[in-house]
């Protein structure tokens, strides 16, 4: 686990020191924010001068910053190490993107532990988040989506650690500021906000002794409170903050809209874009059609795996084939692995919530996609990545064993005649009675396959990153 993340951290944030701000999406916005924080000491509005961009006509003060929040003092350090050097305040805030990715793959690590799939399975799964072609890029440069993705993994560790601890009123504070920094992130990942609902009242059966009154406004009053009291001590401040300056939008969108309705360049206010719903156009679209010469599944699959720039570079069909040949048989064997052994111990807790884990970005980025603005991209639709990775892990170690226990079994082989004439059975035995070898075996096998990963990851960045890098397209 530790070569993992030190092998990640050299690479994202080299890449960090070398990826220009041309090719870093949105970059240049989302900086406003921070180096502003830093600059004037103050909480910016989002309809601030100083911040617009001049072709949206908005700014990303408006939605959350979490993310900014923590590269502030990161850039503030790099102003008193480096005075007067924009790029050192740039690379500032970069490192805080790096650390964020790196803190999630040690919670996807911690959260195959807690969901007791094992060690060599939650570090697989680490290794297969950390790895991603797209997820080290989005490490290499400041946005949101790793806060997201941190927070997102983090809900689930709380959730599940509450639940060990029987909803300790500690616990459910605690659950409650994971939810807060995750309300600060990314709005794509409040699905995990209703799936942390449902998974603590479907947990209330099994895990209290619910016998008089006082035991039921315990668990349906005074703990969700205690929730909510941990959430609102983090995030309440944004949302009150919003609802004051924008006559009660405590969400921050619709004056955002409105902002760049009146600032925004021609062609680029919300009522020039000509979306899709605009159009007349049904969300399965979506699906059934190219729009602006695009195909939204293929598009949002190929920026999942890897494309970089402003949707520009892509890692290939055939290094997009064989990450489809390890994601899909793998997540398919380990999400019926899964139900299999969820059957036979009757824990089928998780399963909901994680369907709305993965599903709500996903369904999210198909509505911004139809009414607001035609984006397919991967990026928005991983917050609930760090689950399909788990399973991904499980459905690789689930394979392994099956392959191993099937070449061990005996082998019956029959031939006719020996050399006096005499009809012969022969019986091949393949069988291992030493369980510390069989295990070995399995390991072994998992080790090829993260070295496998590993290369094709390598592969394209030596071929195609580092040469885009020295050439400066990228």
């Amino acid at each position: 686990m530790v070569l993992v993340l030190a092998v990640f951290c050299l690479m994202s944030i080299w890449w960090a020191f070398r990826l220009p701000m041309s090719s870093a999406p949105d970059e240049y916005m989302r900086l406003q924010v921070p180096l502003f924080i830093a600059e004037n000491g103050c909480l910016p509005r989002g309809d601030d001068p100083a911040i617009i961009n001049e072709v949206w006509g908005t700014s990303y003060a408006f939605s959350v910053y979490g993310s900014s929040l923590i590269a502030v003092p990161f850039i503030c350090v790099a102003k008193l190490v480096v005075p007067n050097s924009s790029a050192a305040l740039i690379i500032a805030a970069r490192l805080s993107n790096c650390l964020l990715a790196a803190l999630n793959i040690v919670c996807i690590y911690l959260m195959g532990k807690k969901l007791k799939f094992g060690n060599l399975t939650s570090i697989l799964a680490a290794t297969l988040f950390a790895f991603l072609p797209q997820n080290v890029f989005l490490a290499a440069y400041f946005n949101s989506e790793q806060l997201e993705f941190l927070s997102t993994n983090l809900v689930i560790i709380l959730c599940l650690n509450a639940r060990e601890n029987r909803w300790s009123y500690r616990s459910c504070f605690f659950l409650g500021c994971g939810l807060g920094v995750l309300a600060l992130s990314y709005y794509y990942a409040y699905g995990v906000i209703i799936a942390a609902i449902i998974f603590y009242f479907s947990s209330i059966k099994k895990d209290f002794c619910l016998r008089t009154k006082s035991d039921y406004i315990s668990a349906i009053l005074y703990r969700p409170l205690v929730v909510f009291s941990g959430s609102f001590i983090v995030c309440g401040w944004f949302f009150i903050r919003n609802a004051l300056l924008y006559n009660g939008d405590f969400i921050g969108m619709a004056t955002s809209s409105k902002t760049s309705e009146i600032y925004g360049a021609s062609g680029f206010k919300p009522s020039q874009r000509g979306t899709l719903r605009q159009q007349g156009y049904l969300p399965d679209c979506l699906f059934n059609q190219m729009n602006y010469s695009v195909y939204w599944p293929l598009s949002v699959a190929q920026s999942f795996i890897g494309t970089f720039g402003y949707m520009s570079i892509f890692v290939g069909n055939t290094s997009f084939v064989l990450y489809l040949l390890v994601f899909i048989p793998s997540l398919v064997i380990g999400l019926i692995r899964r139900l299999f052994t969820a059957k036979q111990t009757g824990d089928y807790l998780t399963f909901i919530p994680g369907l709305i884990t993965v599903a709500t970005p996903f369904l999210l980025s198909i509505y911004y996609s139809w009414a607001s603005d035609y984006q397919p991209q991967g990026r928005y639709v991983m917050a609930g990545f760090g689950i399909l990775s788990l399973l991904c892990a499980f459905g690789i170690v689930s394979l392994c064993q099956g392959l191993w226990t099937l070449l061990c079994a005996e082998i019956e082989v029959k031939s006719c005649k020996d050399e006096s004439g005499n009809s012969l059975e022969k019986r091949l035995a393949i069988s291992i009675n030493d369980y510390g070898v069989f295990i070995k075996l399995v390991k072994f096998s998992v080790v090829a396959t993260v070295l496998f990963y590993l290369l094709l990851f390598v592969r394209i960045f030596i071929h195609l990153i580092i040469p885009l890098l020295s050439s400066g397209v990228l």
